[in-house]
């Protein structure tokens, strides 16, 4: 996480593992972590209670002066992308988790999902104009979506730089 071109916010809701995983993974990193809790009522959420976890304010305004997100913390980017893998693993999807009782099985599922939502799959939140792009593009880790088949022919980096650094940008996708 050290090749981050300024500060970033994340925003989870209080769910009890999310805090140390956060600490752990952007541990040394210009980051605002906040979590973000909801009051519903009727369908609706009524109040909305945002708590910085890690950071600080000033650099939570840097982070928001750079963000092209809602100026306020929210979930939303997370929900979408938990919904989107719900919806495309069957694993997730079925009633009964008898797909899933091979964790190896499931963990290679959502890494295919996860390939496609950042890779091949273009997102109408990151259109500009009439040009839409995926997250990496956005990223500018890539200058286009790629297509299923470049990501399963692709080789692996030979030098262990190259390997390192291609590690390192795919470890910063979602």
């Amino acid at each position: 996480m050290s090749n981050l071109e300024g500060p970033v916010i994340v925003t989870t809701d209080s769910f009890k593992y999310y805090a140390p995983v956060i600490k752990r993974v952007f541990a040394g990193s210009p980051v605002a972590y906040i979590q973000v809790d909801n009051t519903y009522r009727r369908r609706g959420i009524v109040v909305s209670t945002a708590t910085m976890v890690m950071g600080t304010p000033k650099l939570y305004e840097l982070a928001a002066a750079r963000s092209e997100d809602s100026k306020r913390p929210n979930t939303s980017y997370v929900e979408r992308v938990n919904l989107h893998k719900r919806m495309s693993c069957s694993m997730l999807r079925r009633r009964t988790p008898s797909p899933a009782r091979s964790p190896e099985r499931l963990e290679e599922a959502l890494e295919l999902v996860r390939v496609i939502y950042n890779f091949v799959r273009v997102h109408s939140s990151l259109r500009f104009g009439k040009v839409k792009r995926t997250p990496t593009t956005q990223a500018r880790i890539f200058s286009r979506a790629l297509t299923l088949r470049e990501i399963f022919s692709w080789r692996a980096p030979q030098d262990s730089r190259q390997r390192r650094r291609v590690g390192r940008l795919l470890a910063e996708c979602p």
